[in-house]
């Protein structure tokens, strides 16, 4: 017969040794995990796809983004749908302003 003594003592080691397969739950803000074989690149925006719709694949092409014209060629996405890929990369837009 255990005592009280000992008692609490095996059921917290019973409790972390179930605990010990367990991964911990993701902070509410952390963002989702990449998806397999993601390399840290963004996915082109529409005006790209939409600026090569009609052109073949190393083609000069011109996309308007926000109020800027970028020249690029097509080139292909892992989807396999034509891109226009800047021939010199843009810097980002600046932040939005918050009031």
């Amino acid at each position: 017969m255990l005592t009280s003594f000992v008692r609490p003592f095996l059921f917290a080691a019973f409790a972390l040794v179930g605990l010990a397969g367990t991964p911990l739950p993701a902070a509410a803000d952390d963002p989702p995990p990449p998806p397999p074989g993601h390399k840290g690149h963004r996915a082109p925006p529409e005006e790209a796809f939409t600026a090569c719709a009609n052109l073949a694949e190393e083609a000069a092409c011109t996309v308007q983004l926000h109020d800027r014209s970028i020249e690029g060629t097509c080139k292909k996405a892992p989807d396999e749908r034509l891109f226009c890929h800047p021939t010199h990369m843009p810097p980002p837009p600046p932040p939005e302003k918050s009031e």
